[in-house]
């Protein structure tokens, strides 16, 4: 085993740091779905809202694609087919 490197062979620090890229996602989005009830077409979302929207969805996409740097291109690959079957 080479010293500093743990399962999957990344290092403790890519593991954090891929941990907290996936936390970012996750967190950006739920922001997007806390205030937004899509069915409620009596109260529809304003403009500043939607632009906001745009912005959380945009940066959980980057912190997704951080996170997902982290594996191997092949599990990545593998985990995506297996999403789409």
């Amino acid at each position: 085993a080479v010293a500093g490197v743990g399962k999957g062979g990344m290092t403790r620090g890519e593991r954090e740091a891929a941990t907290g890229h996936g936390r970012e996602a996750a967190e950006a989005l739920f922001l997007v779905t806390g205030y937004f009830k899509p069915m409620d077409l009596e109260n529809r979302p304003s403009t500043e809202f939607l632009k906001f929207a745009v912005l959380a969805v945009g940066r959980s996409k980057a912190e997704l694609d951080a996170f997902l740097k982290a594996f191997p291109a092949e599990d990545v690959a593998e985990a995506k087919r297996r999403l789409v079957a």
